[in-house]
């Protein structure tokens, strides 16, 4: 099964087109193989994990416009996506300019992701990683409740996030925002939380 089953899309794109969003050409301007291997230059994913080995098996890489001839003019609303499995897929939304814009310290690793892929979903249904701009309104809503020390970069879409804590942003706690309880996730920054993350969602499917 490849993208256009599992995202329901009658369009894929896996050569460079006229509308083709700028940032995201050179990911279709390569063999598939070599695409998938520039998607992990830009994730701080160790070579030899778990996830890296199960999406180099992967056989299908593509852009997904929006159905709308006259939407397909606005990037925002493109996906990035790699096939891991017959039925899902990691992917990612479009990292306009606008997105990107931040006053506090955010990682480096993290920084890289989202300006070069983009926010970064783990499976066709999931949560999403937050633009950098998104975590200063993101973090806003935590401080109501007096988690000042949390930075919430991941949103599970519930009202729950998955947080740097402040003075260390190797430790990410989850943050339930019914309880205010924090549980702690990792404490190996953003690689192992990706790894984290990425088994829990393969392991669902």
């Amino acid at each position: 099964m490849g993208l256009e089953q599992i995202f329901r899309s009658d369009s894929v794109i896996r050569q460079p087109e006229a509308d083709t969003p700028e940032k995201w050409r050179e990911f279709v301007d390569v063999a598939t193989v070599a695409a998938i291997e520039l998607v992990f230059s830009f994730l701080p994913t160790a070579v030899k994990s778990r996830m890296a080995a199960r999406c180099r098996e992967a056989t299908d890489l593509g852009l997904i416009p929006p159905s709308s001839l006259r939407d397909r003019r606005n990037a925002k609303l493109w996906k990035l996506a790699l096939a891991y499995s017959e039925t899902d897929a990691i992917w990612f939304n479009y990292p306009g300019d606008e997105f990107l814009i931040h006053r506090v310290f955010l990682p480096p690793d993290y920084l890289c992701l989202v300006s070069r892929l983009g926010a970064m979903h783990f499976g066709r249904v999931s949560g999403v990683l937050l633009w950098p701009r998104a975590i200063e309104n993101a973090r806003s809503s935590l401080t109501l409740w007096a988690q000042t020390q949390l930075v919430p970069f991941y949103s599970h879409g519930t009202g729950d996030f998955d947080c740097w804590r402040a003075e260390d942003y190797s430790s990410i706690v989850f943050h339930d925002h019914e309880t205010g309880a924090d549980t702690q996730v990792c404490s190996a920054g953003l690689a192992a939380w990706i790894e984290v993350r990425f088994a829990e969602h393969r392991d669902a499917e």
